[in-house]
């Protein structure tokens, strides 16, 4: 316990908030909202493919629309048409259905809005990216199933796996479980995301090596630099070009390997989907449809990435619906 606690020694106590507080700055330049979204919607309780959602008599969402009965679904409808600001940029979707969502863009299954005990909240935004290089004019049409949720006790912090006293339910006034929120969808700073990414891998790694080895020198004063040259108070090409030159000086330490005798781990996506737990078997397919669309987009992205799943039960629904 002694040991661990000097680990971090390397870096006094002002480098050390100065570099996490430069961690928080850079998470707050990885969205540049361009245009809320205005939604129709059209609640339903039954399991309907895309083609009959359609058909639904959709009519507009009011602002911080409040709806939902236990197990009700309402299926939410936008339009979007790329300006000229987002000229060669990634855009991303920032939904805020406020519930669990099954995510269609051009009516093709897509992805998620996850539940709303997502740590990392960037991760919202990032998984949801309608175009990689986009075009003025190109035109999207979003359609998010939101499922408004049903009881569940709430004895425990989580789920109750015994039995639950009266009064002890999750309850909620008729109508009134889930309020919509405000989305958008805008540019992505993929140069700050990557620029995160390295920072916090180091600073993480930073935490676990001796202080006194030689690394844990040189990945405090990496990260030392790595404050002194970004300059967060300029223009958004400003800051481009700085993240840029940051990941430049983190490069080598990054690069560094283990020596021959240290294992080698790897790394797979892997989803476990319960397959009657908190939510009906109809959540299922739905949770199922829009894990795989997600995983898909992620390994077209990241042709080296792996995605495992172990419930051959979870093909067959994705097979059949």
């Amino acid at each position: 316990m002694e040991r661990r606690e000097g680990k971090m020694k390397i870096l006094t106590s002002e480098w050390k908030e100065r570099i996490e507080y430069w961690i928080k700055t850079l998470k707050k330049d990885l969205y540049w909202p361009i245009e809320t979204i205005s939604w129709e919607s059209a609640a339903c309780e039954d399991l309907l493919s895309l083609k009959e959602a359609e058909k639904l008599p959709f009519s507009p969402a009011q602002k911080q629309m409040v709806w939902g009965r236990e197990y009700e679904y309402r299926w939410f409808k936008g339009e979007i048409c790329l300006p000229a600001a987002c000229e060669g940029e990634r855009i991303v979707l920032n939904l805020k259905p406020e519930c669990e969502s099954t995510l269609f863009v051009n009516a093709v299954p897509f992805g998620t809005y996850r539940a709303d005990w997502i740590l990392e909240k960037h991760h919202y935004l990032v998984d949801n990216t309608i175009s990689m290089c986009a075009h003025p004019g190109e035109k999207y049409t979003v359609m998010l199933e939101s499922y408004a949720g049903h009881f569940f006790p709430k004895a425990h912090e989580n789920c109750s796996v015994g039995p639950v006293l009266p009064g002890e339910y999750e309850t909620h006034p008729e109508h009134e479980r889930v309020t919509l929120g405000e989305s958008s969808y805008g540019i992505w700073n993929e140069d700050a995301y990557q620029l995160l990414m390295d920072v916090e891998t180091l600073y993480g790694l930073l935490k676990t090596l001796a202080s006194d080895s030689l690394r844990a020198a040189k990945i405090a004063e990496a990260l030392a630099q790595f404050t002194l040259c970004c300059d967060f108070e300029q223009e958004a090409a400003g800051r481009r070009e700085n993240y840029r030159s940051a990941r430049k000086l983190l490069k080598p330490l990054l690069a560094c390997k283990n020596g021959d005798t240290m294992p080698e781990f790897t790394a797979a996506g892997h989803a476990h989907i319960d397959y009657a737990w908190l939510w009906p078997c109809e959540e299922t397919i739905r949770k199922t449809a829009r894990t795989f669309a997600a995983q898909l987009r992620l390994m077209k992205e990241y042709p080296e990435y792996r995605f495992i799943q172990s419930q051959p039960a979870l093909y067959l629904l994705c097979k059949k619906y």
